[in-house]
């Protein structure tokens, strides 16, 4: 499909658009910055860096942040179970479940976020789930130990594939099976063509050795693919090459909302300009 430049790179601007459903993207600390999670190995979040996947530090930061949803696949629990026990030295919560989705999911891995009473987030666990084919049951149970002990509590299972958010479930202790879970499909119900949407977006670095009065730009051409990421990056112009490869870096780290087509993700390349300002003092 060919979507006009022009149209691409107004769709850019975008990402807080109201009326859209609201989705989760998951991310953890790795060298001084936020970075979203593509994949969790046993209990510990990975992220990309110059295409290769690196593990953050297992004493890390974690976040949600909330995006627009660009989610079009379905997942539902098939069967489930979920038990917290209690001890005087160690808390545990384990989670057996049974999951089937509509089409093919890789690299997929689940979040878990406590809440007690109205508070939410002072607890928040990953853990790694087997990749999901369509139409097929795959059972994924894990133990992941908590560090307080919450007798009322209740939980949210957010479950990812890559930086997609495929499925969120509310839990509680009152209520093991869980009190609802949904997907949210919205944007391809709604929009039959549009152009890409940024759903997180990260700030190149200053490149060390700039004066702190230079300013700098460039232009990079790249692909977004269907599943949301930013692919065959390169630099069509740079004020200095380090700015455009600063900018390049950074770029790896977005998340959108890919273009639709007839109701589908599809990809489509663009030229998106970017701009580092002089220091500030």
């Amino acid at each position: 499909m060919n979507i006009p430049r022009t149209a691409a790179l107004l769709a850019l601007t975008l990402a807080g658009m109201p009326g859209l459903g609201a989705q989760s993207l998951f991310l953890t600390e790795y060298e001084g910055r936020m970075l979203p999670v593509h994949a969790v190995d046993g209990v510990v979040p990975e992220v990309r860096v110059h295409g290769k996947l690196k593990r953050a530090s297992y004493s890390r930061q974690l976040a949600l942040k909330h995006v627009p949803a660009f989610c079009d696949g379905f997942v539902t629990f098939v069967d489930k179970n979920f038990q917290s026990f209690y001890g005087d030295m160690n808390n545990e919560l384990r989670i057996r479940a049974v999951l089937r989705s509509d089409r093919d999911f890789k690299d997929c891995y689940f979040v878990v976020v406590f809440a007690v009473g109205e508070d939410a987030g002072g607890t928040m666990l990953a853990a790694e789930v087997p990749d999901l084919d369509a139409g097929q049951k795959v059972q994924f149970k894990v133990r992941l130990s908590i560090s307080d002990q919450m007798t009322h509590w209740h939980y949210f299972l957010h479950l990812y594939s890559g930086e997609r958010e495929i499925l969120t479930s509310d839990m509680s202790n009152s209520d093991p099976f869980g009190r609802r879970a949904r997907v949210d499909s919205t944007m391809l119900g709604r929009a039959r063509n549009s152009g890409p949407m940024v759903l997180y977006r990260l700030a190149p670095r200053r490149p060390e050795g700039l004066e702190d009065d230079a300013s700098g730009t460039c232009t990079l051409h790249f692909t977004i693919g269907a599943n949301g990421q930013a692919s065959n990056i390169s630099v069509v112009s740079a004020t200095r090459p380090e700015i455009g490869e600063s900018a390049s870096d950074a770029l790896e780290q977005w998340v959108f909302r890919p273009a639709i087509h007839d109701h589908q993700f599809v990809p489509v390349t663009i030229d998106y300009p970017f701009t580092i300002e002089p220091a500030t003092r």
